[in-house]
């Protein structure tokens, strides 16, 4: 609720900051591989493995100019994040699943600074920031039932994230960017388990923070010359 807040004050000061051109807005996306935790034991001769698999995040991004190097971001995206799973059974047959049931997605908002540093024909930047992220589909992405699955899983959690990008300007200083983030989660976001019943020979203990490393390209737009 207090993001949400300081959130919305951002908007006005930044409503404010547009009728002097102080704004520019972005749009981005990318691939990205989720990171997670996963213990497994398949005691009766069957053999499962979870591997990551290439998702995607989306995301709009304010910003807001504090002075020529420094500035204010809210960002706020979409992230998908599918985990694969492979099983191969007692008997040779394999089953190969790249988005099962253990993939989830998030909703990730963060408030961060970006530090410019210009170069003759782009430009570079560095941008730490906290957030939030939101779990997008609890309860209902475990199998459940006779499988014996629950789920741990919580609403929200505390992010970190780092980016470092590039910045190529055009006309009317709109701009091309491109970059590499990390994202962190401070605690456990969703957890998935599976214990040992007679439909099922496995126990599987599965978690994430939803942490990732994507790279992402995108288009921003300035409002500098909209009011001259």
């Amino acid at each position: 609720m207090k993001f949400l807040i300081f959130s919305l004050i951002f908007v006005l000061v930044g409503y404010h900051a547009n009728s002097q051109g102080l704004l520019q807005f972005e749009g981005y996306g990318g691939p990205s591989v989720g990171f997670y935790n996963a213990t497994i034991s398949s005691p009766d001769g069957d053999e499962m493995t979870l591997f990551p698999t290439m998702g995607y995040h989306l995301g709009l991004s304010v910003v807001g100019k504090v002075t020529d190097q420094w500035q204010v971001v809210l960002q706020g995206e979409y992230l998908h994040r599918p985990i694969g799973m492979r099983q191969q059974l007692a008997n040779g047959n394999v089953f190969e699943n790249k988005d099962s049931v253990f993939g989830n997605n998030f909703g990730n908002y963060s408030l961060g600074a970006r530090y410019s540093i210009p170069k003759e024909k782009f430009e570079l930047y560095v941008q730490p920031a906290i957030g939030v992220a939101l779990n997008r589909d609890p309860p209902n992405f475990s199998g459940g039932g006779g499988f014996g699955g629950t789920t741990g899983s919580i609403n929200s959690n505390f992010l970190l994230r780092f980016d470092v990008g590039i910045k190529k300007y055009i006309k009317r200083n709109n701009y091309f960017l491109a970059g590499l983030r990390y994202q962190q989660g401070v605690g456990t976001l969703d957890e998935l388990r599976f214990e040992r019943t007679e439909f099922n020979s496995q126990e599987i203990d599965f978690s994430s923070r939803a942490s990732y490393i994507g790279l992402f390209v995108g288009f921003g737009i300035s409002t500098d010359r909209w009011f001259k």
